[in-house]
């Protein structure tokens, strides 16, 4: 009786024993489960956002819970996201403006030609609408290649090839090639008289592009009779050159955009409507690579300022070019 009290015994330990660790084992996998949901949720979710975002669908987001390594994956992400939809944006707006800029001149060349064609433009008007369509020809060339130096800068097939040189020479040499159309509308230029040697350490052809850019920009804001001021300070490790044209200036919110790519100035005046809006944009560019800034003031009635700064070389004179002694044919 004995023995079999304690096999009895025994049997109905063994049995609670196995009851309580079954019941342990499911409370276990419960409370276990809890935080691994809590940890594959997020996962999902991002894993969910991540094919979105591959399919194009560039505004999918993760929420953001908690302060751990997965909330930190999330926030990781979505700026991820931003930047994609950002880009996205950029690139809608630039094939839009890019379809306008082109689509403008080609319309005008088009009707020009039908007209002499059909004889709507009468024999003695066609020299003058041929040269309004070679006008446009050439704007759609420069069009062209302003895309062209956009694509190869932001691809960093442009880096700057410096060298040191006096500022004075590529401005001197912009202002020639200008020379017949600031005579055309009686404009007067300013601070050329009194230029000094100063040495800048940059790539020259971008700063002469950078200037032609800038001038070519003031002469067609500054009125007839109006004046075109030129400015070099030499500073501290820097060289600031300053172009300044009176006119009717520009409002504030103009200068915030006015480095934009496919930003026009005066769109709502229809002024430099002829424009493609990329030729400051590439100023930006162009002085961001050689280690400068560029920055726009203005006096809305009075004038505008178009300032950039360059490195100041430590050479005091232009090198010595030695003669050509080849063999001229």
């Amino acid at each position: 009786r004995d023995g079999y009290g304690l096999r009895t015994y025994g049997s109905n330990t063994m049995a609670s024993f196995g009851l309580y660790a079954a019941v342990g084992l499911v409370l276990a996998s419960r409370v276990e489960l809890g935080p691994t949901n809590r940890r594959i949720t997020p996962i999902r979710r991002i894993n969910t956002a991540a094919k979105k975002v591959g399919e194009g669908d560039y505004s999918a987001r993760v929420p953001v819970e908690g302060d751990n390594e997965l909330s930190q994956l999330a926030i990781t992400f979505n700026e991820m996201a931003n930047s994609f939809e950002a880009t996205d944006v950029s690139r809608r707006s630039f094939m839009g403006n890019i379809s306008h800029e082109l689509r403008t001149p080609m319309t005008s060349i088009k009707g020009f030609i039908d007209g002499m064609l059909d004889g709507t433009i009468p024999e003695d008007q066609r020299d003058r609408y041929l040269t309004i369509v070679s006008e446009e020809v050439g704007r759609l060339a420069r069009l062209t290649q302003n895309m062209l130096d956009i694509s190869k800068l932001e691809a960093g097939e442009h880096s700057p090839q410096t060298t040191s040189f006096d500022i004075w020479g590529p401005l001197s040499a912009v202002f020639i090639n200008n020379e017949q159309r600031l005579e055309e509308k009686n404009i007067r230029v300013k601070g050329m008289e009194d230029s000094h040697m100063v040495m800048v350490q940059a790539d020259e052809d971008f700063v002469h592009q950078v200037l032609f850019n800038l001038v070519d920009n003031a002469i067609k804001f500054t009125p007839e009779k109006g004046e075109i001021t030129v400015q070099v300070a030499p500073g501290k490790g820097l060289v600031s050159i300053g172009i300044t044209n009176s006119g009717d200036g520009m409002p504030k919110e103009v200068l915030n955009h006015i480095f934009d790519r496919f930003y026009k100035a005066d769109q709502s005046r229809g002024i430099n409507a002829r424009g493609s809006g990329l030729g400051l944009h590439i100023c930006k560019v162009l002085v961001g690579l050689m280690g400068g800034r560029i920055w726009a003031e203005s006096k809305e009635g009075e004038w505008t300022r178009f300032t950039f700064t360059l490195p100041l070389s430590t050479q005091k004179r232009p090198p010595v070019r030695r003669p050509d002694n080849r063999v001229q044919h």
